[in-house]
């Protein structure tokens, strides 16, 4: 396991981001169930996984990067309006952050993205 200061960093800010996400997923999910919209929301998830994106990148965690960058585009998607929000949108973009999660584990125990 890496232990630089550098590292843990990342990994902080990394789960900081994904608390964020959960939390707010939470939220436009009961604002969805009320019949209402939240753009604001929408866009604070949306950057919340850019700003994942680049740091991982930055750490060289390609995987998760890409994965940060597959559920920004499908945010984005949901922004212009191309994607209607719903519960199963939601669901989808919990279970990509329960990846996220899990690759931010193994890389906080291993320091790798991957294998044993």
């Amino acid at each position: 396991m890496k232990e630089n200061k550098s590292f843990k960093e990342f990994i902080a800010e990394a789960e900081e981001l994904t608390e964020n996400i959960e939390k707010k997923i939470f939220e436009l999910s009961d604002i969805i169930s009320s019949g209402k919209e939240s753009p604001d929301l929408i866009n604070s998830i949306f950057r919340d996984f850019h700003s994942l994106k680049g740091i991982s990148g930055m750490f060289g965690y390609s995987n998760l990067s890409r994965l940060a960058h597959e559920l920004e585009s499908f945010l984005d998607k949901v922004r212009l309006g191309k994607i209607s929000l719903s519960e199963e949108t939601i669901n989808l973009i919990l279970k990509g952050k329960e990846i996220i999660i899990n690759i931010i584990k193994k890389i906080s125990e291993t320091g790798k993205e991957t294998g044993p």
